[in-house]
């Protein structure tokens, strides 16, 4: 298990492109709650959003640490699929508080992106 976090890690200090697979792979099937999390702090590091948008899918993980990780993650990242999520996380009861604040924060973030965009 730490063996697969550190090399997940180890590709986003790195900026290897080529792990990107590797380290999406990780994100949505590996079982250990801290590779995914190395996985999606790779992917943020390699500035993208997985081989099939695993940083959007990890939103919604059932560890809040990679929740967690994941929402950092796509805090500026203004595609409306993203922003659905979020605001779906973010008026969610049944989801912890911790990650129902990150959720409201990573979308206020967006929105103040959005609106530089419109003032350009």
């Amino acid at each position: 298990e730490h063996r697969r976090a550190y090399a997940a890690e180890a590709l986003g200090e790195f900026l290897l492109s080529a792990g990107v697979p590797h380290v999406s792979r990780a994100v949505s099937e590996d079982s250990s709650p801290l590779v995914r999390r190395s996985a999606v702090r790779a992917l943020q590091r390699l500035n993208s959003a997985g081989a099939q948008g695993e940083l959007a899918l990890a939103i919604g993980d059932e560890d809040e640490g990679v929740r967690l990780a994941a929402i950092d993650a796509v805090a500026g990242n203004v595609g409306a699929h993203v922003r659905t999520k979020l605001t779906r996380l973010a008026n969610d009861e049944a989801v912890d508080e911790e990650t129902r604040d990150a959720a409201v924060s990573a979308l206020e973030k967006i929105e103040s992106k959005v609106e530089l965009y419109e003032l350009r």
